[in-house]
């Protein structure tokens, strides 16, 4: 009501002001028009070609205001071609009101001109109707009304959207948020904003701030400004979330949070580049033993390191492509909810031994039929493999067998794989089991229990199965290189 008031307030002064100053009436409502073009034509411009150094500037200008730009600074190293877009959009339409307040304020120096140059050399004796001076007084104010509710009608749509991640974003205490979150759907669903929308505000406003995404096969995708602040509102939430808990401390919330992160990264284009910019860096940094923003690379237990490394690997080449990425944390979800469920972290968390967690357990053998299928996991396999073995063993013992043995194992493990290639899994893995145990212990090898059998035995099925086929091209050399990387060589 009190903003209605002042809009109505307004457009009485521009009517008065018109009724008094009469002799520049038409230019004033020209050069009020010729504001509001110009601005939003040099804004459009602006959106376009818009860098991250200009970006950078107008931020650290809006931070001085005391705007909150701060968290968008700091990561300025981030920026990325979707990310410059789309923080161009989210400051457009403050670019556009200062734009057009600057205008208006360089016309009314002019219109002082003009008006003291007719009021001493020419004396017009012909004098506008009163009602064309309300008239045009009236849309003048209407005008500017119109750009100042731009911004605003944005901004609360903004609010509104990214209202539900205000407890998590600013730990504000939940009696204010409701009064906020209540305040915020008020002014969005107000008279004045619904009726600037429907005159055609919307029309102006996603002028301003649609994003245009280019992928890599030039196809053109054109999102909301307000869908994707929402989606990335909620990814720094859960980022944050995230960064709370120790990965030994992860559970049910922290595993579904991850599958979200995953999934937001085929649904949203700025979170993707956010996220892909955000692990790449992170990855990097991790793997040359450094922090990231102070955080140190994710701790477990000993025996999981070789895991972590070679997931924190993945993800720094998987960061290049915004859809693998999102396929990869999906598959990372997974492996941390099978290390939850089987009581891993609960056994790191207090202080136990996960070896006979992991073996009293199928956790194994779900960790490699996980990771097998997704292409770009499955170099796992032989690091889960290797996990299996040295669960018992403290080395997996296959160096210590001479090469005539070693040819024989990977001769019988190459024809037992060919041999046994159409029944079912669990007949190939007991097969397999047999195949090795007995080759081992005729030449003297005992070292190697059921469980690390069935370890190597579920392993080599499932990195060579082809859509539940073995490939008839499998050659020993194949073999001989599985076994290669499992013991690391």
């Amino acid at each position: 009501m009190v903003f209605l008031l002042l809009i109505l307030v307004y457009i009485s002064v521009c009517i008065l002001w018109n009724i008094v100053f009469k002799s520049t009436l038409k230019l004033r409502l020209a050069s009020v028009i010729t504001a509001a073009v110009l601005a939003f034509g040099l804004t459009l411009v602006f959106k376009s070609t818009a860098s991250a150094e200009l970006l950078t500037q107008i931020l650290t200008a809006l931070q001085k205001l005391g705007l909150p730009v701060d968290i968008i600074l700091e990561n300025s190293g981030l920026y990325g071609d979707v990310l410059v877009k789309f923080i161009a959009a989210l400051v457009s339409p403050i670019v556009f009101i200062a734009l057009f307040i600057s205008f208006d304020l360089i016309f009314f120096l002019l219109r002082v001109i003009v008006f003291l140059l007719k009021a001493l050399l020419f004396r017009s004796k012909k004098k506008p109707k009163i009602f064309t001076r309300v008239v045009f007084g009236t849309i003048q104010g209407l005008i500017t009304v119109f750009c100042f509710l731009l911004p605003i009608a944005v901004y609360i749509e903004i609010a509104s959207v990214i209202a539900p991640e205000i407890p998590e974003i600013t730990s504000t205490p939940q009696e204010e948020t409701v009064l906020l979150q209540q305040n915020i759907d008020k002014a969005n669903n107000s008279t004045i904003i619904k009726t600037y929308r429907n005159l055609g505000g919307n029309l102006l406003s996603g002028a301003l701030t649609d994003i245009e995404i280019t992928s890599n096969d030039n196809t053109v995708t054109k999102v909301k400004l307000s869908d994707e602040i929402g989606a990335v509102a909620a990814f720094c939430v859960d980022i944050s979330k995230l960064g709370k808990t120790p990965v030994s401390e992860y559970g049910e919330e922290e595993n579904s949070i991850l599958s979200d992160i995953g999934t937001a990264l085929t649904d949203s284009k700025v979170i993707a580049e956010i996220a892909c910019n955000v692990i790449h860096e992170a990855t990097d940094a991790w793997s040359k033993g450094e922090t990231f923003a102070g955080v140190a690379k994710p701790q477990l237990d000993p025996k999981l390191d070789p895991l972590l490394d070679k997931i924190i690997e993945i993800l720094n080449t998987s960061s290049e492509n915004p859809e693998y990425l999102g396929e990869d944390i999906n598959t990372i979800a997974s492996i941390f909810r099978q290390l939850h469920e089987a009581g891993v972290f609960d056994t790191v968390v207090s202080g136990g031994d996960i070896t006979a967690v992991l073996q009293n357990s199928n956790v194994m053998s779900d960790l490699i039929s996980t990771v097998n299928a997704n292409p770009r996991m499955r170099t796992l396999i032989p690091i889960l493999t290797n996990l299996g073995l040295s669960l018992v063993t403290d080395s997996l013992g296959l160096p210590g067998i001479d090469d005539e043995a070693y040819s024989e194992m990977v001769t019988n493990v190459t024809n037992d794989l060919t041999a046994n290639k159409d029944k079912s899994k669990e007949e190939r893995v007991a097969s397999m089991s047999i195949t090795l145990n007995q080759t081992l212990t005729e030449n003297g090898f005992t070292g190697l229990g059921e469980f690390e059998l069935n370890v190597v035995s579920d392993a080599l099925i499932t990195y060579f199965d082809n859509g539940g086929t073995i490939p008839e091209s499998l050659s020993e050399d194949d073999i001989s290189a599985f076994f290669g990387l499992v013991m690391g060589n």
